[in-house]
């Protein structure tokens, strides 16, 4: 079933800009994962150190698979230097109405 990755977080002040650059770097290898659909980077309009990605997949599978991946090769650990506390991941079923 089709999953939408909502994952919320706060930049530190300081590394917004860093980040953004460096997100334009990985972004294309998520996009070309099997399984994703699409990647949207969101930025709160009154809030610009809050963000969230809006991720749509084919399953939560996909998804995992994927975020194991980025754990070994230590992007998760480079993401953490930019985000200030812990994201919150949400998962959701599209619902076909």
């Amino acid at each position: 079933m089709t999953c939408l990755v909502h994952i919320e977080f706060r930049a530190k002040p300081e590394s917004v800009d860093t980040l953004l650059g460096w997100l334009r770097q990985i972004l294309p290898d998520t996009r070309c994962r099997e399984g994703c659909v699409s990647v949207s980077v969101t930025r709160n309009q009154d809030d610009p150190n809050n963000f969230a990605f809006v991720e749509l997949w084919d399953s939560r599978q996909h998804y995992e698979r994927y975020f194991a991946w980025r754990e070994r090769e230590g992007v998760l650990t480079e993401l953490a230097k930019f985000v200030d506390g812990e994201a919150q991941f949400r998962f959701f079923d599209i619902v076909g109405l």
